[in-house]
């Protein structure tokens, strides 16, 4: 009986393997290093609720980064004393109850801003990558 057949191997087939792995290493490095800019859908939430007075209550978790136009825009936003008073906000955000349908058997739920609460956080946390601040909405 022979022994078993060795692999045949060509000279450089090592440092070409080594080659496309040091290449493959380095696309890695420059996609993972390449600042990210992505809204994911977990950045928001909603909260429908009924109260006793047949009153539907719509709360809104929102990152609301990409509308406004940048972390920087958005913290100095937030330092808005009284946003239902301020013709900035709701010029940004008046089109919201229109955007969001609610029916009740075959009537529909007019809704409106009662209130928006920025983010309390501090212009680091803002102005962080890693960081998404979420304004809350109330409609009524």
């Amino acid at each position: 009986m022979s022994p078993p057949a060795k692999p045949i191997r060509s000279p450089g087939s090592e440092l070409t393997l080594m080659r496309s792995f040091g290449t493959l290493w380095w696309i890695a490095v420059l996609v993972l290093a390449t600042p990210a800019s992505a809204h994911l859908l977990n950045m928001s939430r909603a909260t429908v609720s009924l109260e006793e007075d047949s009153t539907v209550v719509v709360t809104l978790e929102l990152d609301i980064l990409t509308t406004i136009g940048g972390r920087q825009a958005y913290f100095e936003l937030s330092q808005t004393k009284d946003p239902l008073s301020d013709p900035d906000v709701l010029a940004l955000l008046n089109a919201l109850p229109d955007a969001i349908e609610i029916n009740v058997a075959e009537y529909s739920v007019p809704l409106t801003i009662s209130s928006i609460r920025f983010p309390a956080d501090n212009q680091e946390t803002f102005l962080d990558p890693l960081q998404w601040p979420r304004t809350t909405i109330t409609l009524r």
